[in-house]
């Protein structure tokens, strides 16, 4: 039983609605910066994970291996498409690549995640990168009409090497930047 309950995020369709998803990487980052993930034996969800692919988010973040997306959002493996680019920054490489990965998985959330430490050489902190990077990625029109659809969720997220905690930057005292989110209608 146990086993087949770890397997539904896999196998289960992914949600239509982002903020489902947005409360599901929420939840992950919870587990993890508390300790307590869950634990998974992938050796047998390897035939699953083998028959299809459909994540329930793209997680665009840096290649420092100390904030590895699955471990931090507490994601089982095939959940999540990550793009790591050596370093984060608004680059064409970079922007194309998440474009691409959008059209090919349609997840309904996007997530730019930076961290502590995450230097593009710019001087500036990880929260401004992280919103130069989404505003470029938001300059791509399939993206901006799959937000406006209520189809896509774009996140802005920091994440603290320390404490493990992931700080999402539109959320933050109840603020929200619409030029790097969009809320979908709501049903």
């Amino acid at each position: 039983e146990g086993a087949k309950e770890e397997l539904t995020p896999l196998l289960a369709p992914v949600p239509k609605d982002p903020l489902e998803v947005f409360a599901w990487l929420d939840e992950g980052n919870t587990r993890w910066s508390q300790g307590v993930s869950k634990s998974r034996d992938v050796v047998a969800q390897r035939g699953a994970m083998a028959k299809a692919f459909a994540p329930w988010a793209v997680v665009l973040t840096c290649a420092d291996g100390r904030a590895v997306p699955e471990a931090v959002f507490d994601a089982p493996p095939g959940t999540l498409a990550t793009l790591r680019a050596v370093v984060l920054k608004a680059d064409a490489p970079t922007v194309n690549s998440v474009e691409l990965a959008m059209k090919r998985f349609s997840p309904p959330v996007l997530v730019v995640l930076g961290h502590q430490g995450c230097d593009d050489g710019s001087g500036r902190d990880v929260g401004e990168q992280v919103t130069q990077v989404t505003a470029k990625v938001l300059g791509k029109k399939l993206i901006r009409d799959r937000m406006k659809g209520g189809q896509l969720l774009v996140l802005r997220a920091t994440y603290d090497l320390e404490s493990g905690r992931v700080r999402w930057l539109d959320s933050e005292e109840g603020k929200h930047d619409k030029s790097a989110s969009a809320e979908p209608a709501h049903h």
